[in-house]
């Protein structure tokens, strides 16, 4: 997460370590189900970064028909980026976790295999082993989409332009899912000079979302 103070930003890692991805079908339930029971009767799920799998594989799972529409900030490539980025010690680090999750899943890897990244195993994993479901959700260089193609509901994708966690330039990564979508009311935007958090770009990315909600919703 990005700790704002004054006009400092720190990006600080908290959470996440010992996550278990499936466990976000509960979550969101939970609030889906207290949303509805103050009365709201339109629920759009906005997910950003590792958000975006979670609402798709929810939508993919429960078919929820109380959703009138997803947004998907920056639903990048984790499995692909993650390689990129450990190169050589990738493998390593994915055969290490295999072995560990064997006995100890919610064991810490070793933070010289994974770029100081505090993550157990079985969570290193669930992005680094194309067999989970969160590996291939968003996976850009061989992936089926599966999940992502079974949204009919609207469905809105946004990138921004100097997205850092890419393996290919973002407008490709919007023409495949525009490509596949079975939405008919699916959008594609890509943000000029924005970062992976929408960085000093929060109100023209907030206006965009805002305009189509109000068109399709």
């Amino acid at each position: 997460m990005y700790r704002v103070r004054g006009k400092k930003v720190k990006w600080v890692q908290i959470g996440t370590a010992l996550e278990k991805f499936e466990d976000c079908i509960r979550d969101l339930k939970g609030v889906v189900n207290y949303l509805r029971s103050k009365g709201y009767k339109k629920i759009i799920l906005q997910g950003h970064s590792t958000g975006c799998q979670k609402a798709t594989y929810y939508m993919y799972k429960t078919r929820n028909r109380r959703i009138a529409a997803v947004v998907l900030l920056a639903p990048a490539d984790d499995f692909n980026t993650t390689r990129r980025m450990l190169k050589k010690n990738w493998k390593t680090a994915v055969n290490f976790a295999k072995r560990m999750i064997k006995t100890k899943p919610n064991d810490l890897m070793p933070r010289e295999l994974i770029k100081n990244e505090v993550l157990s195993a079985q969570r290193f994993l669930s992005t680094n082993d194309l067999s989970r479901v969160e590996a291939r959700l968003f996976n850009y260089e061989s992936g089926s989409f599966r999940e992502f193609r079974s949204m009919t509901l609207p469905v809105m994708a946004v990138f921004g332009s100097k997205e850092e966690y890419k393996t290919k330039p973002v407008r490709i990564y919007l023409q495949q899912l525009e490509k596949i979508t079975r939405s008919k009311k699916f959008l594609a935007v890509e943000i000029p000079g924005a970062n992976h958090a929408f960085e000093n770009h929060e109100a023209e990315t907030a206006q965009a979302v805002v305009e189509w909600l109000n068109k399709v919703v």
